[in-house]
């Protein structure tokens, strides 16, 4: 995708992960509260219907809980383009849709073995350490009724393998990073956008699994965003992404109940 012709450089836009970044924290701000809205918005006139027809713990409720995540995380590359390239002029390219080269592959490939390193040094840390607390269960990762239903651990599959890494890597690492990386520079900005990325997968109604989550994902929020930075192509993270969740699927969805 090529870039179209773009507006003069906003004041103090800046060189980040090979492009010019002319939105900054401001924008990031605007669209963070925007992408809340939706995500707040989205589900409940579409799930609501289904939640009093069926209850919370019906096949019928959960999956249109999952649908309505699909347009939640649609709803992150509609907030990322109008707040960067919309705004400023240019297309895609400016949140990392750039031309395949080999090298966005290779990098791909270190996001996914960082990401997996994580993943195995924070198992072996549970059980060296016998961190019982720490250790994650099935349950939490997917509701039985999800997982003993084929339409169901195929509406959260789509959600894992499609939506996720493009509309998640789009957001975070494309606009979210370099935003604040221009207001305040690379270090915060891969910093705090590796921290937005863990709240967003945040379970408000647990704290250890937030723990959990926090302790396994934060990291990985910052090989992705560094992973960026050095490929310069969001296709890098995207990859990197989707192989991580294409394990963590099989997993979930063999995993003993």
């Amino acid at each position: 995708m090529s870039e179209q012709p773009s507006p003069a450089a906003a004041p103090g836009a800046r060189i980040i992960a090979g492009r010019r970044i002319d939105w900054g924290a401001r924008d990031v701000g605007f669209g963070a509260l925007w992408f809340l809205t939706l995500f707040l918005l989205v589900p409940i006139p579409f799930s609501l219907p289904f939640l009093f027809a069926y209850g919370a713990e019906a096949a019928e409720s959960v999956g249109a809980l999952l649908v309505s995540s699909w347009i939640s995380q649609a709803g992150l590359l509609v907030v990322a383009a109008s707040f960067t390239f919309r705004k400023y002029g240019g297309s895609w390219e400016r949140l990392g849709f750039v031309p395949v080269e080999r090298r966005h592959l290779l990098w791909a490939l270190a996001g996914f073995a960082g990401a997996m390193a994580v993943v195995i040094g924070y198992g072996l840390a549970v059980q060296v350490f016998n961190i019982d607390s720490l250790q994650s269960n099935c349950a939490e990762q997917l509701p039985d009724v999800v997982v003993g239903d084929p339409v169901l651990i195929s509406f959260a599959a789509v959600l894992a393998l499609c939506f996720a890494p493009l509309c998640e890597e789009t957001f975070f690492r494309g606009f979210v990073m370099p935003g604040l990386a221009r207001s305040w520079g690379v270090p915060a900005g891969v910093l705090i956008s590796a921290v937005a990325f863990t709240a967003g997968h945040s379970q408000p109604d647990s704290a250890m699994a937030t723990l959990r989550i926090l302790l396994a994902i934060f990291p990985i929020g910052l090989i992705f965003a560094i992973v960026y930075l050095r490929s310069g192509s969001i296709l890098s993270t995207i990859l990197a992404h989707f192989c991580f969740n294409v394990l963590g699927t099989i997993g979930i969805a063999t995993c003993s109940r």
